[in-house]
């Protein structure tokens, strides 16, 4: 039995021709204009009327869901450019106000998603660093005490956690009030020291977060140590700004240090600078793996497969660590 092709004529036709448009549009977002942007956002509009009058007339359209989930995905991914593009028509929010549209009409929400897709980005590498300072912390327990820890180490460690536990849950007060009492515990501790001007930092109280940091200084030996360990902790705190000037001064002080490297990749990847993240890393890795620093190397390559799994590409083809000054 022959059928008649399909014509732009028809409603289905009409919406299979403007998904091709709209397919091409988003396909092209890295060489488009403001206008072209615009112009996606009012084709989009076009396909959903002409997808719900198609639905409505109980029309089988999954071929058409197909494409649309694809475009859907695809437009997210590159949300980001979309969203900087029609800045210059004055951003999405102020296009969308007097429209009001239905929050079914997800393209016009594309700056609420990145949003929470940050928010959501934020807590998880809150979560890594985190993870990381404990795991540095543990080697260095394990590999000073051979499996026997002293109870000091032991208890110094719980406070740590507690004033992480604090941050974690956007308590700074509490998170304060633990290092008071680990400073009552370990006076003159030089992490808690760093903890506490962090919290401080954190709460805007400046000229005491710099009285908490010129203490915690003359307990470590070197400005790389004071500032790689700094980083760390600013990182934990979510200070990504504070985090990555730190690491990039240590790295400055001492770019033989693999732990300088691991923290600067872990600023950068928290500021969203994937690429010079992965290369931070792989010289971390490097460093480490020259130094036979086991477990270092397999942090700082935990975190590159990390960033592969989210599709940042491979690292840099040269990853070299800085000259010494």
């Amino acid at each position: 039995m022959l059928t008649r092709p399909e014509t732009h004529d028809t409603p289905l036709g009409q919406l299979r021709a403007l998904t091709e448009k709209i397919d091409s549009r988003v396909g092209g977002l890295e060489k488009a204009s403001p206008t072209d942007a615009v112009a996606l956002l009012d084709q989009l509009d076009q396909a959903e009327t002409l997808y719900a009058v198609l639905a409505e007339a109980s029309v089988d359209l999954r071929a058409e869901d197909g494409r649309r989930e694809t475009i859907r995905l695809t437009l997210q991914r590159k949300a980001g450019k979309m969203l900087g593009l029609l800045q210059a028509k004055g951003g999405l929010a102020a296009l969308r106000a007097p429209l009001n549209p239905a929050h079914e009409h997800w393209w016009w929400y594309l700056d609420e998603y990145v949003a929470e897709q940050r928010r959501k980005d934020r807590r998880h590498l809150l979560k890594v660093a985190v993870v990381i300072a404990i795991l540095l912390a543990i080697a260095a327990v394990l590999g000073q005490t051979v499996l026997r820890p002293d109870p000091l180490v032991v208890a110094h460690m719980g406070v740590l956690q507690k004033i992480q536990q604090r941050i974690q849950d956007n308590d700074p007060d509490g998170a304060l009030q633990a290092t008071d009492k680990g400073l009552v515990e370990f006076p003159n501790d030089g992490e808690i020291l760093l903890w506490r001007g962090a919290v401080l930092a954190l709460m805007k109280r400046d000229k005491e977060a710099q009285e908490a940091f010129a203490a915690a200084r003359p307990q470590f030996l070197t400005d790389s140590e004071f500032l790689t360990q700094r980083a760390s902790i600013r990182q934990q705190a979510g200070d990504f700004d504070g985090a990555y000037a730190d690491a990039d001064a240590a790295v400055n002080a001492a770019p033989d240090s693999a732990q300088a490297y691991l923290m600067l990749g872990g600023a950068q990847e928290m500021r969203g600078n994937v690429g010079a993240a992965i290369q931070a890393y792989q010289i971390a890795a490097d460093l480490a793996s020259n130094r036979k620093n086991g477990q270092m190397e397999a942090l700082a390559k935990i975190r590159l497969a990390t960033l592969m799994e989210r599709g940042a590409g491979p690292p840099p083809l040269e990853a070299t660590p800085r000259a010494t000054p």
